[in-house]
């Protein structure tokens, strides 16, 4: 289990790392609370379903912690579940079928089926081209354009998908950057690219246009995590790539009935 303090803390750092949740000004971008985003793209009775269920399993799995610590989590990973498509409907679907949510949420080591709940889109694809590109006033920086070989989960009205980032690097300030022409396995969000651009321009300008995302429609993404793909392996990853392939597909039909 994930020992710090705060679940919600060690899982912000993820997405900080990868989706670029820093401010330049700043250090970091005030975000839209939780609850009233969900209410502002129409998924308030969703997120207080789901949250509920989070609550219940937290308090089960983290026994001991505080009322705060149980709230907050619960509420932000309700969100986050919700924008990858994952409904309270999924839940019980996905505990039949032997994929924890609440293991996927407080563990450091997870498998793809469980991964890959975070993530409304899943690909093996290449890298075609990496620009500076500001025009979008989302908060982003640089666009990369992504050429898919192969979808994993989830679905994409084109076979080129876009990443939007803080920076050129995959994780701002370490050196590690997209290389075009290389392959990566992509675990992709639309739906914490919509909640981020949100806050940005909410921010910026004090009024936001926030909806909720159009799975399988959208174009434009933040990565979650990532693996290099090469000679046929994920680097670094402990199972196969026929493996990753399988565990995905299972996910990928509970929750798009494929």
């Amino acid at each position: 289990m994930n020992s710090l303090a705060c679940l919600q803390c060690a899982f912000l750092a993820t997405f900080i790392m990868w989706f670029g949740f820093a401010d330049a000004a700043d250090g970091r971008q005030a975000q839209i609370p939780h609850d009233q985003y969900m209410e502002a793209i129409n998924l308030k009775d969703d997120h207080f379903v789901m949250q509920n269920i989070l609550l219940y399993g937290l308090q089960v799995n983290e026994p001991g912690r505080s009322v705060e610590y149980y709230q907050q989590n619960a509420s932000f990973f309700s969100m986050i579940l919700l924008l990858s498509g994952v409904t309270p409907r999924h839940y019980y679907l996905l505990d039949e079928a032997g994929i924890d949510i609440i293991h996927a949420i407080t563990s450091d080591d997870r498998p793809f089926s469980e991964q890959s709940l975070l993530a409304d889109l899943v690909v093996l694809g290449t890298v075609t081209d990496l620009k500076p590109d500001d025009t979008l006033n989302d908060g982003f920086a640089y666009n990369a354009t992504i050429e898919i070989e192969q979808m994993l989960k989830g679905a994409a009205p084109t076979d080129t998908v876009y990443i939007r980032q803080r920076s050129s690097a995959v994780r701002p300030g370490s050196g590690s950057q997209l290389n075009v022409g290389s392959n990566y396995l992509f675990l992709l969000s639309s739906g914490v690219y919509g909640y981020q651009s949100a806050g940005y321009r909410l921010n910026r300008r004090g009024e936001v246009d926030a909806v909720a995302p159009s799975l399988g429609e959208e174009e434009t993404f933040v990565i979650y995590r990532l693996y290099p793909f090469r000679n046929g392996r994920l680097i670094p990853s402990t199972y196969t790539f026929d493996e990753v392939k399988s565990q995905l597909q299972v996910t990928d039909r509970i929750i798009h009935g494929k």
